[in-house]
């Protein structure tokens, strides 16, 4: 139509006069570009590329287990005491490191509190000299709907991925069991499944091929020459009855978390789905939800997108804080797998 009033705008500048329209009214789906002043942990002009093997090798659990179908997520809570969180972190590795890599993946990971209590024990590498990162997870409101992304706590965060729930169960039960005598508050343990066969959820996009190469799955997760990382676990629950009768907003999730830092590149993080609980029941222990377990290089980048989820950058609140609730978030440092070694090999 607008080409039959104005036949003569040539075709080019009629495209670019639509899509300039459809930008302005889409703005708040876009991504924030170049206004995340992010500097990067290393110079990516200047540095050698990322080498992840030897004692920079990550937990296979952070970049593996793309073909597997089940999943269960340990989170344990100690007490406040320095020499108790010591004996948690040195017992749960210990129990993660009796496993190697039998036909399971895992990854092992540390609050704030805990790694600061047992980080002297193990080779800490460019990390513990140049580079002081804050990944305490921060509390987060949503102003329209006033649902919240709130640090539920726990200390220990242990993240199986296997072929069957059953093996999974056994790894939990395993580390539970070598903690026994620990000092523990707390404990809850979450199991997961893919209804559609086996996914790995990479950046923002399903990645087939990135999930075949793990040196590129390691470049967005791990610390280069290091090969520790962080993950952001949160548990959903579903919450559907909240959009019935409502228009659904234009609020994509998946596009509202892109983003770039200062010098251009994608944020990105590396991030394993699975559903959990009981689709037909009314118990709020067994609601069906997510389990969401994201791995970066770059604990920043969490932050990024969960000031997009609940509204603070753009100011349009994201659909899932809508349809679902975020009943337990935690962030945790997940170690190489040499510092594991070494911590599980203390006495």
């Amino acid at each position: 139509m607008f080409r039959k009033i104005a036949p003569y705008v040539p075709p080019a500048l009629t495209t670019a006069i639509l899509a300039s329209l459809f930008v302005q009214e889409f703005d708040h789906l876009a991504p924030e570009r170049f206004k995340l002043k992010i500097k990067p942990l290393i110079d990516r002009k200047a540095a050698p590329p990322p080498e992840f093997s030897g004692d920079a090798a990550p937990q296979r659990g952070v970049f593996a287990g793309s073909d597997r179908s089940y999943s269960a997520v340990l989170v344990v809570q100690g007490t406040p005491q320095a020499e108790t969180r010591k004996q948690l972190a040195k017992s749960a590795a210990k129990a993660c490191l009796k496993w190697g890599s039998k036909d399971v993946d895992i990854a092992l990971g540390f609050s704030p509190r805990v790694w600061d209590s047992v980080k002297a024990l193990v080779p800490l590498g460019n990390i513990g000299q140049s580079i002081a990162v804050d990944y305490k997870l921060k509390d987060r409101t949503s102003e329209k709907s006033q649902r919240t992304i709130a640090n539920t706590g726990g200390d220990i965060l242990v993240h199986v991925k296997a072929d069957s729930q059953g093996r999974c169960a056994e790894v939990v039960k395993s580390v539970l069991k070598e903690l026994e005598g620990s000092p523990v508050t707390w404990t809850e343990d979450q199991y997961g499944y893919q209804p559609e066969g086996p996914s790995l959820l990479c950046s923002t996009t399903s990645s087939s091929s990135a999930s075949s190469n793990p040196t590129a799955l390691c470049k967005i997760a791990c610390v280069p020459k290091i090969g520790a990382s962080y993950a952001l676990y949160q548990r959903w629950e579903d919450d559907l009855d909240t959009m019935k009768g409502k228009a659904k907003p234009v609020s994509n999730h998946v596009e509202r978390m892109k983003g770039m830092d200062q010098d251009g590149a994608k944020l990105q993080i590396l991030r394993h789905t699975a559903r959990t609980g009981k689709l037909g029941t009314k118990s709020v222990d067994d609601k069906a939800g997510m389990l969401f377990v994201a791995y970066s290089a770059d604990p920043r980048v969490f932050d990024y997108m969960l000031d997009r989820m609940v509204g603070r950058r753009g100011g349009v609140e994201d659909t899932t804080m809508l349809s679902s609730r975020c009943v337990r978030a935690q962030q945790f440092y997940i170690p190489s797998q040499a510092q594991i070694n070494a911590l599980g090999q203390t006495n």
